[in-house]
């Protein structure tokens, strides 16, 4: 006695294709209703001020990147010390350097005041070039004026970005070394500049 599964013949084959309709039917039926949730939703307009917009964000950001390329691409090459005898004052305070000339009127009315949390305070005027050297229980930093900008141009910090700032020459600009815990900053006014004492 044979054991038949199923009711014979190409019943079996039937049920197959039911079910494929059933589920091509359920497919075709979410397509529908996607279709029609399309089209009651709003479309998304884009007008011309929106357009506008765009284009003036990405003006502005090509012109940062142009100002912050050019402006660190101009630091240059030659001695940053500029043959300055940078050794300590007999009185404890950093010295300016003696061969300092004026500078261009590029930094007239602006000065940079460099100063560190053990109380070193100095304001340099970016209208004449000058060195100074800053040395602290943290660490050594060099801050050069020329040309009425002014940078940190040599550090003993691990992570040199001071120096990798580049110049500042525009009031409210900052160059700061963390770890030795100095701030240069470019004012109109000395009195303006933070307080780290």
């Amino acid at each position: 006695m044979a054991l038949r599964t199923g009711s014979g013949g190409d019943g079996g084959r039937a049920r197959s294709r039911d079910g494929k309709a059933a589920r091509d039917a359920r497919r075709a039926q979410v397509w529908v209703d996607r279709a029609e949730r399309r089209e009651s939703e709003p479309a998304l307009m884009v007008t011309r001020a929106d357009v506008l917009v765009a284009v003036a964000g990405l003006a502005l950001a090509g012109v940062v990147a142009a100002r912050m390329w050019f402006g660190a691409g101009a630091s240059g090459g030659g001695s940053p010390t500029l043959g300055a005898d940078l050794s300590a004052g007999a009185d404890g305070s950093a010295p300016v350097d003696a061969s300092a000339s004026q500078g261009s009127a590029a930094g007239s009315g602006l000065y940079a005041v460099v100063q560190n949390t053990q109380g070193f305070r100095e304001v340099l005027p970016l209208s004449q070039d000058a060195t100074v050297r800053v040395e602290s229980s943290l660490g050594t930093n060099v801050v050069e004026v020329s040309d009425g900008r002014v940078r940190v141009s040599e550090a003993d910090c691990a992570n040199q970005v001071c120096v990798q700032t580049g110049w500042a020459q525009y009031e409210g600009q900052t160059i700061t070394c963390l770890p030795h815990q100095l701030v240069v900053q470019v004012v109109s006014d000395p009195d303006d500049a933070s307080d780290l004492g």
